[in-house]
């Protein structure tokens, strides 16, 4: 059975992007990439504000998440219309979904998906992923820094020992 060729045929272009269509890939991911962008900007620029300023008050927190929001959804709106950088994502999913499935294996999931349970399925798969980004993936970067920032002594060790390897 594994030696059977169509089981091993690489899926078409043209059935991955009905994959991508009956998934509702473009709207699914566009939300889940501004989630995670917003998110993992506006932590990154408090946390680097922070170790620039560990004065930093709770009103200038909420201050800089007050702009870099915005600031995040902006680019994520900019980079999302580019389409250069559509083709190329677009690119790289296509040659994943090569990569990781068979044709086979795409027809089931067009199958699936273009069902009325597959439909309802991918919705609220949509919605855990999107919790996640916002709900628990910064409770996540929060444990992280708070983590550093406990085990200061560790990371300047480990930072000690890469610069003397970057200095050989």
């Amino acid at each position: 059975m594994l030696t059977n060729p169509a089981l091993a045929q690489t899926p078409s272009n043209e059935s991955i992007a009905r994959l991508l269509q009956v998934t509702n890939f473009a709207k699914e991911t566009q939300a889940s990439f501004r989630t995670s962008m917003v998110e993992s900007f506006t932590t990154t620029t408090i946390e680097q504000a922070k170790q620039q300023n560990p004065n930093l008050t709770a009103g200038q927190i909420i201050k800089i998440d007050e702009i870099a929001r915005p600031f995040a959804n902006q680019i994520a709106d900019e980079l999302w219309a580019d389409p250069a950088f559509l083709n190329i994502m677009l690119g790289d999913i296509n040659a994943l979904y090569q990569q990781v499935f068979n044709q086979q294996e795409v027809d089931a999931m067009i199958a699936f998906y273009d069902s009325p349970i597959g439909q309802s399925i991918n919705r609220k798969q949509t919605q855990v992923v999107q919790d996640f980004y916002t709900n628990i993936l910064p409770r996540v970067d929060n444990y992280k820094a708070a983590y550093a920032k406990n085990n200061r002594k560790k990371f300047l060790q480990f930072e000690k020992q890469l610069l003397e390897i970057l200095s050989e």
